[in-house]
């Protein structure tokens, strides 16, 4: 049997506050009403057509369903009880500062732009879909202004956030009881349609942290990209810095953590006083930044997807690569691109990103690399733009120098990365200037950030690749938007796919199966309570987890005001309350399949007018799930599209075995670098690959 939600604070309420509407318990009149409310004690509230759709009917589209009326109505009906009476006036006061601040607007705005007041007013009316002041100062005492700092919160938006504040948890998890529960909170049903797993299983929330590297080579040039000396020097001291080597390929002797990096070195100045802290990855993030995440999450870690959890929602990250997909009928495994004989489906695209035409069952990995050699040759390189008589070369195109050629080879790349312990041909001449991804070096893999086993986790590499002091994998990408172009170094906090976390030992960084002691699982790592709080999750001697809530809160100095326990409570709280445009059918269907645990509940009299909202319910749903699952898909085409330029242009003047072919490559081959400083043979006459002129 079903539990019964929670009984809520504004729900509470409405079971006495409607019956007083109604004189100590109206009794329904059929002839008249098409819905009732029953409270506990079984007064019986009703409600009429004209009541219910008196504003809908008169204005048509202004608030566009029959459903948002009704909705609307209840909640009005609500806050205009006696016992509302203080929340609401507080909410008339700030509608009507919002009226009055509009017309000052409207005022000043005929004064600048030579217009009339009027004009200006009915301007703003006109934007609100409302045609009076009266039926302004109505839409923001039932919307508010928003929820920004200068804004405040309607009717509408403190019901609902009445309804979170007691099933938050709940909410979060898709269930009372937790994320394993069998009860779920919104359920599937045959009258209203698509159910909802929770913020967790839905969203699959990553918490995430980075250190950004500015470079001045614009992100759009794929392959003659142009970087600063001190773009260089930044770039390779950030590699040294991570794998905790000293300067020289020898370890350090006090290795430097991943936040105390991105607190010295990160060029993002917001997150670097954090220590590198991005919170819970948004969906405004560049795609190869979020989508690099979710390819390495869904394709190339061995290990996360082998978890029940892991192996069940990955789909809700990988529209369109996921092939094997149980719960979304429509995932779109032909989604292809490319075109003639280069067009591949995105999941082979994205198997092979690095490899473009490789065969579906090649054993080349989809991930890309950069090798640690690239960082050392960086380093080598910042400062030579001329040749070894301190003369210009090639005229001093710049796309030559050094520096250059290696940074567009190994770290110029906008699909996800990891960093290997090879070596380059620039600094060991027995590897071949033509090899991609270099040789493994004992040297580097000596250094501290290679300590860690990740062979279980991406098994296709026959060397441990780069990691943080905690063993978690270092990804790199290329990104950038019109503000920055830079390189992102990142690490997983925590993955969305991992309900158990992971543990160490033995030198090796495993994703648990099970719940562990000491770990918190995905429900406790996004908990709504603070340490101070008895509820705040521990293990099991009594000592507080490490969660999103108390991640570096005590690192900040002085734990400042957007980054302390209680401001990272209201992080998740905000993020649970958003995450669906549905949120309200569900309320509704709540109150009318169920009710509360007191009794409180919604009945329609009118069969008709409740199939139409079933209907509309059904619809509502429908279309919210797709619409956030063809914008992640198309996202998926977009960031494929990018990087299938960016293979073409790379590929140009390449063989198959990446060797240079007769035609003048677009990426400058390697053996260039190698042979600046003197410039000799066919190489650097006219015509030859390293030959460049104005």
């Amino acid at each position: 049997m079903k539990t019964k939600i929670k009984a809520i604070a504004v729900l509470g309420a409405f079971v006495g506050a409607l019956a007083l509407t109604g004189c100590n318990g109206a009794t329904p009149n059929n002839g008249g009403n098409i819905l009732t409310y029953t409270d506990s004690n079984g007064n019986v509230v009703g409600y009429t057509a004209e009541e219910l759709l008196r504003d809908y009917q008169a204005n048509g589209s202004a608030l566009s369903t029959q459903f948002d009326k009704i909705y609307e109505v209840l909640i009005r009906k609500y806050y205009s009880t006696p016992a509302q009476a203080t929340v609401y006036q507080n909410i008339l006061n700030n509608a009507q500062n919002a009226v009055q601040s509009d017309m000052e607007t409207a005022q000043n705005n005929a004064a600048s732009n030579g217009t009339t007041y009027e004009a200006e007013l009915q301007s703003i009316l006109d934007s609100h879909s409302v045609e009076n002041i009266d039926e302004l100062l109505e839409y923001y005492i039932y919307n508010g202004t928003g929820t920004g700092e200068n804004d405040f919160v309607g009717e509408k938006g403190t019901f609902e956030t009445d309804f979170y504040a007691d099933n938050i948890a709940a909410i979060r998890d898709g269930s009372a009881e937790g994320l394993d529960g069998t009860d779920p909170i919104f359920p599937e049903s045959e009258e209203y349609g698509d159910g909802n797993n929770g913020w967790i299983k839905e969203t699959i929330p990553y918490h995430v942290r980075h250190v950004l590297i500015n470079v001045s080579a614009s992100y759009t040039d794929f392959v003659t990209g142009e970087i600063t000396e001190d773009d260089a020097k930044a770039l390779s001291t950030a590699v040294f810095s991570l794998a905790g080597d000293s300067g020289n390929q020898t370890p350090a002797t006090r290795r430097q953590t991943f936040g105390q990096i991105a607190n010295t070195q990160s060029d993002d100045e917001t997150s670097a006083v954090r220590y590198g802290d991005l919170g819970i990855m948004p969906d405004s993030f560049v795609n190869e930044f979020r989508l690099g995440i979710y390819a390495y999450e869904s394709l190339y870690n061995k290990e996360t997807t082998t978890t029940e959890f892991g192996r069940k929602y990955v789909y809700k990250i990988t529209p369109g690569l996921t092939q094997e997909a149980t719960s979304q009928a429509d995932v779109d495994e032909d989604q292809t691109v490319g075109y003639g004989s280069s067009e591949t489906t995105i999941n082979a695209f994205f198997a092979h990103g690095e490899d473009y035409d490789a065969e579906i069952n090649s054993v080349s990995s989809g991930i890309g690399t950069i090798p640690y050699g690239a960082a050392v040759a960086l380093a080598k390189t910042a400062d030579i733009d001329r040749d070894d008589n301190d003369q210009l070369v090639n005229e001093g195109i710049a796309t030559t120098y050094p520096r250059n050629i290696i940074f567009n080879k190994y770290f110029n790349k906008h699909n996800v990365c990891v960093i290997t312990p090879n070596d380059i041909a620039y600094n060991n001449g027995s590897i071949s200037a033509d090899a991609k991804d270099g040789e493994y070096s004992a040297t580097f893999g000596a250094l501290p950030g290679f300590q860690y086993d990740t062979t279980d986790v991406l098994p296709q590499f026959g060397h441990n690749v780069l990691t943080n002091e905690s063993g978690q994998i270092i990804l790199a990408v290329r990104a950038g938007t019109s503000d920055y172009s830079g390189i992102h170094f990142i690490v997983i906090e925590r993955s969305g796919l991992s309900q158990y976390g992971s543990s160490i030992a033995d030198g090796k960084v495993t994703v648990n199966s099970q719940k562990t002691d000491g770990v918190a699982d995905l429900s406790e790592y996004y908990t709504l309570h603070t340490t101070a709080e008895s509820s705040y999750p521990e293990d099991s001697e009594g000592n507080d987890l490490n969660t999103y809530v108390n991640f570096n809160t005590q690192t900040v100095t002085g734990g400042s005001s957007d980054n302390n326990q209680t401001s990272r409570v209201s992080t998740i709280r905000s993020a649970i309350q958003g995450y669906s445009d549905a949120i309200s059918t569900y309320i509704f269907q709540q109150l009318m399949e169920e009710g509360t645990e007191e009794g409180a509940k919604i009945t329609f009299l009118d069969s008709k007018l409740e199939s139409d909202m079933q209907r509309y319910i059904r619809l509502r749903r429908t279309s919210a799930e797709d619409d956030d699952f063809e914008a992640l898909k198309d996202a998926w085409s977009t960031y494929a599209e990018l990087l299938t330029a960016q293979n073409s242009m790379r590929s140009v003047g390449y063989d198959e075995n990446g060797g240079v072919t007769n035609g003048r490559p677009y990426l400058v081959p390697e053996r260039c670098a190698i042979g600046y400083g003197t410039h000799t043979g066919s190489d650097w006459t006219e015509g030859g690959v390293c030959y460049y002129a104005n």
